[in-house]
């Protein structure tokens, strides 16, 4: 068979979520939103099985191997939960170095999306 060849850039994210409120919540999608001169590219967080998979099939790739973040999550009110999720794009790494924006959404059930920017600089590895 052929192989299909694409450039690929890979979004390693670690969050906290804190639940403030006084209700459970259940988080449903995380998007990784990348604005581009032709618009959002965005990608769908991998599932916590994708993200240890990604480790084996780059076992040289520079980045810490931490807790993944249950996608499928639900937090009691007053707690909270870390871990890093990965999100990927199809793009040269030209086209992700001229990126104008990135964010995250996180999706709730029967809550708005909140929509998060990186605090710290993005790190290329």
């Amino acid at each position: 068979m052929p192989k299909d060849s694409f450039d690929q850039v890979l979004v390693f994210t670690e969050v906290r979520l804190h639940n403030q409120s006084k209700l459970p919540l259940a988080l449903v999608t995380v998007l990784s939103n990348a604005t581009l001169d032709d618009g959002i590219h965005s990608s769908y967080a991998a599932s916590q099985s994708d993200y240890d998979r990604v480790f084996l099939a780059y076992p040289d790739i520079p980045v810490p191997h931490g807790t993944a973040l249950p996608i499928s999550l639900s937090l009691d009110p007053g707690a909270s939960a870390d871990g890093t999720f990965v999100s990927s794009f199809r793009l040269t790494k030209q086209q992700w170095d001229a990126r104008k924006n990135l964010d995250f959404s996180f999706t709730f059930r029967y809550q708005p999306s909140l929509v998060l920017t990186p605090h710290s600089p993005v790190i290329e590895r």
